[in-house]
């Protein structure tokens, strides 16, 4: 096993390890939903193909707990079933769409702008692990599944995230609004089924709604 491989590990023991460990000491635990502006970025190292990206629209919704360590700083974690994906699609066609679901983990730190009162602003920005449960093309076109991509796929995908957002806190829960950016480190696909410097990697635009308990 290489080095790169190693620290891939240690990175994903280190990610989901947060997680338990945020949901051990949580003083806040909810669900999130989010809508996903999704889209699959494309790089072919010949550029022989001319193709559009475009998003699909996706979900995401599951259980997140936070730790408040100080007023101005929190640390969360999140469990999501994730759908992501995106569109390619040829001149004058409405092309493949890639629909993959993840079970997903992102891990946040929260930096609170506005700390205090009912009305909280943050900034976030994390890593999130993803392992992927199904992975299916669909001609958009002619309106059927084309293809179970599944085996094509790693398994296990790590991105990066930034965001923010706004925290309203009630009488008897809290809601929160944000939006976050993710872009996946490496490629989704195999080396078998890619060619050399291909890259397809997830990237995904998400605005969500939380409630705590």
């Amino acid at each position: 096993m290489n080095k790169k491989h190693i620290i891939k590990k240690v990175l994903a023991a280190a990610i989901i390890g947060s997680f338990f460990l945020a949901a051990a000491y949580a003083q806040n635990f909810g669900i999130k939903m989010y809508y996903n502006f999704s889209k699959n970025s494309w790089t072919l190292p010949d550029n022989i193909i001319t193709f559009q990206e475009n998003f699909s629209s996706k979900y995401a919704i599951g259980p997140f707990v936070e730790l408040r360590l100080i007023p101005f700083f929190s640390f969360s974690a999140e469990g999501l079933l994730a759908k992501k994906g995106g569109i390619i699609s040829p001149p004058a066609k409405k092309g493949i769409e890639y629909r993959l679901t993840y079970l997903s983990l992102p891990i946040l730190i929260n930096i609170y702008v506005v700390p205090v009162g009912p009305v909280q602003l943050f900034l976030s920005g994390g890593l999130e692990y993803s392992y992927l449960l199904s992975g299916k093309t669909y001609d958009l076109d002619l309106d059927v599944e084309v293809e179970d991509i599944k085996e094509k796929l790693f398994r296990r995908d790590t991105s990066y995230l930034l965001g923010g957002g706004i925290r309203l806190n009630l009488v008897v829960t809290s809601i929160i609004l944000e939006g976050r950016y993710s872009i996946g480190q490496k490629s989704i696909f195999l080396p078998d089924y890619s060619k050399e410097g291909e890259l397809f990697k997830n990237r995904v635009f998400s605005f969500g709604l939380g409630f705590t308990f």
